[in-house]
């Protein structure tokens, strides 16, 4: 994305992105190829999807995320209020990859990361560069 895509991309959303997510936008905006999904059982088939999302073209692919976030608020909240953070300086989330989102606050440094599921929340990354490395680089093996 352009400074300018960003900037009309923050207008949409109604609050200003982290410095951190501003930068990886200019870098990189989701990924045009879709990813497979194999997990399930042998009667499952492989679900193809785009799971890091692309802004503006997903927000509309994202209003489940954001229907979950708000449903469950209360998880949320304690789980980043568990983590150090303060919940009222929170102004909005930005889904980013499957059910991960980044927690928006006033204070444009911090960029922790959620993963979500129901009333299951964890802290995914306290920072954008943790999420991803610990998402697309960590190898447990």
């Amino acid at each position: 994305m352009s400074a300018a895509d960003v900037e009309l991309f923050e207008q949409r959303l109604g609050f200003p992105l982290p410095l951190a997510y501003k930068d990886m936008l200019r870098c990189v905006n989701g990924f045009d190829r879709e990813c497979i999904d194999v997990q399930g059982g042998e009667d499952l088939a492989p679900r193809h999807s785009g799971q890091s999302y692309k802004y503006p073209d997903d927000l509309e692919e994202v209003a489940w995320l954001m229907g979950e976030i708000s449903e469950y608020r209360w998880a949320v909240d304690e789980c980043l209020e568990a983590a150090g953070f303060r919940t009222d300086d929170l102004v909005g989330f930005v889904p980013i990859h499957g059910h991960r989102a980044l927690a928006v606050f006033n204070d444009r440094k911090l960029s922790p990361v959620i993963s979500i599921v129901g009333s299951d929340v964890i802290i995914y990354g306290s920072n954008l560069v943790e999420y991803l490395q610990h998402e697309f680089l960590d190898d447990e093996d």
